[in-house]
């Protein structure tokens, strides 16, 4: 059963390039629904691989 009071829905963008140093991932989105006490991260940067 879910709790419809606890769906989030986001919606954003990535892109990715293969830089000779490794891979590099900037990602941007923008929650659509969300509760007044949920921590907002709207932009993320990566480097590396994924394990």
């Amino acid at each position: 059963m879910v709790d419809k009071s606890s769906v989030r829905i986001t919606a954003g963008v990535g892109l990715g390039w293969k830089s000779p140093f490794g891979p590099v991932a900037i990602y941007v989105g923008q929650p659509l629904v969300k509760e007044s006490n949920d921590k907002v991260k709207q932009f993320n940067f990566t480097f590396g691989t994924k394990f």
